[in-house]
C-alpha cells in the first residue's frame, strides 16, 4: 500500500505536469462514460428492475387475435374470458380489464382521468396491495352497494394534496352510472397497471352479454409455479378450438396468442434501448481507443525514462504498475466527470423524452448506475491502459540508453499500434453513422406518410358533457355540439369546423361489431367513429364515391353510414360500395343496434399512428346518434391555431360554462407526438454518431500529426535529395487515408450484419440499404481526408536544413 500510494502521488504529479494531456483525456473519457452511464441508467431502470408487481415473471397477456387481418390483435370476448377461467389448468388467475376515460368533477377544474374498467380479482392476480385502504372485492360488485374506485398514488397526491383521510371519501365521476363513488384504496407509488391508468373500478359480470364478436377487454394471467409459456399456449389453445366448435358465429377466425408481460409492456422500447445501449458502447470503446493513443504516444516520449528506472534497479512489474496506476488516476478523474454528466443528462432526457416510454418518469441514478460507472472507469484505465504499459515496459534497455532521443519514439510496434487504433475508432464511427442514417431516412419516410388529412393550421380541443347534465340518449348533447360548432365556427379566422368521437393519430377507438345484409363477408369488426356532417371537410378527408352526411340526416330520417377505403376493399372486394345496408351493435339504446345504408367512402386515415396501416373504418353522424358525450373539435384556421384557443374557449363555455374543455392542441402537435418515440431514437443515435465522428477524426489527425513530428528527420533528407512538395503531400496523406478506408471497410462489414438488429426500429427502409451505406462511407472518407490534409499539408513545408539539424 505504501507503494501504491507514491506511485499515485508521482502520477498525479505527471498528469498535472501535463495539462493539455490531461484535460483532453479526462473530457474524452468523461464524453464516453457520462454517455454510456445515461443509457445504462434507462436500460436499467426501465429493463432490467424487476416490475412492481408480485412473480412479475409469471404474468402473461392472453390475446385474442384475427387471422384474416394479419393477426392483428383488438380485444377479449367476456364469455371467452369467464369460459378460459373456468376450463384452465394452468393459470393461478386470469383478470380482465378495459380502458376508459373518467371525467373527476367537484373541487376544483373538472379532469379526465385515465382509467380502468376490471374484474375483482385484478390486484390479486398482480400481487399487489393498497398502500392505504384496500382493493375492492367480489362483494363491492353486488346490486344495491355504492360504486368503489381504487385510485393511483399520483392522483391522490395531485388531486387530493395526499390527504390521508381519502379513503372513504365520496368524488364524483360522470360514467354511465350514477356518478358518485367511494374511494376504498390508494395504490403505491410505483404501482401502475396499465399503462398511464390513474383509477380503477370493477367491471360487473352479473349480466354477462351473449356469445358474440364483441371484445372489449384485455386479459392478463399468473401462470402457476413450473408452467412454461409454450405449455400454457397448448392449453389456452385447446380452449379455443372447442369453443370456436361451440360458437362458431363469434369465434371462427379467432386464435389465442399468449405474451409475457414484459414484453408487451417494453415492446418495441427494449430493442431501441438495447440499441442505443451497443452504441453508446461503441462511443466508449472510440474514446478508449484515443485514449490508448494518447497514452501510446506519451508512453513512448518516456522511454528513455523508463529505461533509466530500469537500469536503477525497478522490474518490469513495478514500471507497468506506474503506468497503470497514471492510467486509473484518469479513467477515475474521468469517470467522476462523467458521473455528473451523467445526472445532467438523465435529467434531460426525462424532461424531453416521449411519454410513451414505461417508467420513464422513475429513470435516475441508483447504486447500480454508480456501481456500472466505477466498473466502466476502471475496466478503462486497465484494459487500454495495458498495451501502453506493456509495449514500453518491455523495450531494449540498452538499446534506449545508447541511441538518441529520435529512434527511441520511434518503433514500428508502435506505429502498428497506433494504427490499429485508427482503424478501430473509423470502423466503430462508420456502423454509428449508417446506423444514425438509417433512423433518419426512417423518420423523413414517417414524415412523408400521407395521414389521410391535412394538419396545417387545425386546432383540436375534447369536450365531454357530464351524464348528470346531458343524460344518455338526451337530444340535448347533440344540441350542444351544434351550437358549439356554430359558436366557433363565427369566430373571425375560422374557416370551418367539425367533430369527432376520437381523433386521428391518438391511438385510440372503439371497435365495433357489424352484420352485412347479404351474404357477402357477413360479419366483421371495424374501428367506429362518430362525427358531425362538416367533419370530412374541415378535415379536408377525400370523399372517394358515393356522398357525405348533411344536416338533414337527423334522427327522423334513415339511418346513414360511411365507410374508408380499406373497409370497402377488405369487405366489399371488386363490388360496389354504396347502396348495402348494415347493422352495428354496440351502440346503446335502444336496442344498441344501428342498422343503416352506406352513402359514401372516403379515404383512408391512419387513426392508430404514422406507421400503423389504416383500418377498415366506420363513420355515423353524431345527429343520428346521442350516446357519445365526448367529442372533439376539429377547428381549421387561417393563421397560427394556437392563438385562437382563448377564443375558441370562451365561445364554448358561453354555452355552458360547467362543462369542461381539455386537450387544447394543434394538429402538428398531435402529430409531432405520434413520432416522438422515433424522433428520440433518432436523436440519441445521431448524437452519438457525432461524437464519434468527431473523436475518430481526431484520432485521425492526432495520429498523422504525430507522424509528421516523428518523420520531419526522413521528410528532410527526402526534400534534400530531390523529393517535390506534392510527392510528400501525396506520401503523407496516402498513409492517413490508408487507415480511413481501412477503417471504412471494416466498419461496412460490421454495419451489415449490425443494422439487421434496427429493423424493428426502421419504416420503410431496409437495414442494408444501399443509398446509405455508400453516402456514409462517402462522408467518412471525406471527413478523414480533411483530417489528413492540414498535417500533410505541413509536412510540405519541411525546411531541410531544420529538419537535418532536428534533434
Amino acid at each position: 500500500m505504501k507503494t501504491l500510494w507514491q506511485d499515485a502521488r508521482y502520477g498525479m504529479r505527471m498528469l498535472l505536469k501535463k495539462p493539455g494531456f490531461t484535460l483532453t483525456a479526462v473530457i474524452t473519457l468523461a464524453l464516453g462514460i457520462g454517455a454510456t452511464s445515461v443509457i445504462f441508467s434507462f436500460v436499467n431502470g426501465i429493463l432490467l428492475r424487476p416490475l412492481p408487481y408480485k412473480d412479475s415473471d409469471r404474468l402473461v397477456l392472453i390475446q385474442e387475435t384475427v387471422a384474416k387481418r394479419g393477426g392483428e390483435s383488438i380485444g377479449v370476448n367476456p364469455l371467452n374470458f369467464l369460459d378460459w377461467r373456468e376450463q384452465n389448468r394452468v393459470f393461478t388467475g386470469v383478470a380482465a380489464f378495459s380502458g376508459n376515460d373518467f371525467l373527476l368533477t367537484g373541487g376544483g377544474e373538472p379532469e379526465e382521468v385515465p382509467g380502468q374498467f376490471t374484474t375483482d380479482n385484478l390486484f390479486s392476480v398482480l400481487g399487489v396491495n393498497a398502500m392505504l385502504g384496500r382493493t375492492y372485492t367480489e362483494e363491492d360488485s353486488k346490486p344495491g352497494r355504492n360504486n368503489v374506485v381504487v385510485i393511483s398514488y399520483g392522483l391522490w397526491q395531485r388531486k387530493f394534496g395526499g390527504d390521508p383521510n381519502v379513503v372513504g371519501k365520496v368524488i364524483m365521476l360522470d360514467m354511465y352510472w350514477g356518478n358518485t363513488f367511494k374511494v376504498v384504496g390508494v395504490m403505491p407509488r410505483d404501482f401502475q397497471f396499465p399503462e398511464r391508468s390513474e383509477l380503477w373500478t370493477h367491471a360487473s359480470f352479473n349480466d354477462p352479454p351473449m356469445h358474440d364478436d364483441t371484445r372489449i377487454f384485455r386479459t392478463i394471467g399468473l401462470l402457476k409455479p413450473g408452467v412454461t409459456l409454450g405449455q400454457a399456449q397448448g392449453e389456452i389453445d385447446g380452449i379455443a378450438h372447442r369453443l370456436a366448435q361451440e360458437y362458431p358465429k363469434s369465434n371462427s377466425g379467432w386464435d389465442l396468442s399468449l405474451v409475457s408481460l414484459s414484453d408487451y409492456i417494453f415492446g418495441k422500447a427494449r430493442v431501441a434501448l438495447f440499441v442505443l445501449l451497443g452504441a453508446v458502447g461503441f462511443v466508449l470503446l472510440i474514446a478508449c481507443a484515443n485514449i490508448a493513443n494518447l497514452q501510446l504516444v506519451r508512453a513512448l516520449s518516456r522511454r528513455r525514462e523508463m529505461a533509466v528506472r530500469a537500469a536503477m534497479g525497478a522490474s518490469r512489474r513495478r514500471i507497468i504498475r506506474q503506468l497503470l496506476t497514471e492510467n486509473l488516476l484518469l479513467s477515475l478523474i474521468g469517470g467522476a466527470v462523467g458521473l455528473l454528466l451523467a445526472f445532467w443528462g438523465i435529467h434531460l432526457l426525462r424532461a424531453f423524452g416521449p411519454q410513451s416510454i414505461p417508467r420513464l418518469a422513475d429513470v435516475g441514478i441508483d447504486i447500480g448506475s454508480f456501481l456500472f460507472t466505477a466498473v466502466v472507469s476502471l475496466a478503462t484505465g486497465l484494459l487500454f491502459g495495458l498495451t501502453p504499459a506493456l509495449y514500453v515496459s518491455r523495450s531494449d534497455l540498452n538499446e534506449l540508453l545508447k541511441v538518441g532521443g529520435r529512434s527511441a519514439t520511434t518503433s514500428p510496434a508502435g506505429k502498428r499500434a497506433r494504427n490499429l487504433f485508427v482503424v478501430f475508432q473509423v470502423a466503430l464511427a462508420l456502423i454509428l453513422l449508417v446506423g444514425a442514417g438509417l433512423l433518419m431516412k426512417s423518420f423523413l419516410r414517417l414524415r412523408e406518410v400521407n395521414p389521410g388529412f391535412d394538419p396545417e393550421g387545425v386546432l383540436t380541443l375534447s369536450i365531454s358533457l357530464t351524464r348528470a347534465d346531458y343524460p344518455q340518449a338526451d337530444p340535448r348533447r347533440t344540441a350542444f355540439f351544434k351550437d358549439a360548432i356554430a359558436h366557433v365556427a363565427a369566430i373571425p379566422g375560422v374557416t370551418s369546423v367539425g367533430a369527432i368521437s376520437h381523433l386521428p393519430l391518438g391511438g385510440r377507438g372503439v371497435n365495433e361489431q357489424f352484420v352485412i345484409e347479404g351474404n357477402l363477408n357477413s360479419t366483421g369488426n371495424a374501428d367506429l367513429r362518430v362525427i358531425s356532417p362538416e367533419y370530412f371537410s374541415a378535415f379536408r378527408i377525400p370523399l372517394m364515391s358515393g356522398k357525405g352526411f348533411t344536416v338533414l340526416d337527423t334522427t327522423k330520417m334513415p339511418n346513414v353510414i360511411i365507410v374508408n377505403e380499406s373497409f370497402a376493399r377488405i369487405f366489399f372486394p371488386g363490388v360496389n360500395t354504396v347502396g348495402r345496408r348494415m347493422t352495428i351493435k354496440g351502440l346503446g339504446p335502444p336496442n344498441g343496434m344501428f342498422t343503416g345504408e352506406i352513402v359514401g367512402v372516403v379515404g383512408d386515415v391512419r387513426h392508430r399512428g404514422q406507421e400503423e396501416d389504416a383500418r377498415p373504418e366506420m363513420y355515423i353522424s353524431y345527429l343520428q346518434n346521442t350516446v357519445w358525450p365526448v367529442m372533439n373539435l376539429v377547428i381549421r384556421t387561417t393563421s397560427d391555431p394556437a392563438g385562437f384557443m382563448p377564443a375558441v374557449r370562451r365561445e364554448i363555455q358561453a354555452i355552458d360554462k360547467s362543462q369542461p374543455v381539455f386537450n387544447i392542441k394543434t394538429m402538428d402537435q398531435l402529430l409531432s407526438e405520434s413520432t416522438a418515440q422515433r424522433r428520440f431514437n433518432m436523436l440519441l443515435l445521431s448524437v452519438f454518431a457525432a461524437v464519434a465522428l468527431v473523436l475518430a477524426i481526431v484520432g485521425i489527425y492526432g495520429v498523422m500529426s504525430y507522424t509528421v513530428t516523428q518523420r520531419t528527420h526522413e521528410i528532410g533528407i527526402r526534400v534534400a535529395v530531390g523529393a517535390q512538395p506534392r510527392d510528400v503531400f501525396r506520401m503523407v496523406i496516402g498513409q492517413g487515408m490508408m487507415l480511413a478506408i481501412l477503417g471504412v471497410a471494416f466498419g461496412l462489414v460490421g454495419a451489415f450484419g449490425l443494422t439487421r438488429l434496427m429493423t424493428t426500429m426502421l419504416f420503410g427502409v431496409e437495414p442494408t440499404d444501399l443509398a446509405t451505406f455508400v453516402s456514409i462511407a462517402a462522408l467518412l472518407t471525406g471527413v478523414a481526408l480533411v483530417a489528413c490534409y492540414i498535417p500533410s499539408r505541413r509536412a510540405t513545408k519541411v525546411d531541410p536544413l531544420v529538419a537535418l539539424r532536428y534533434e
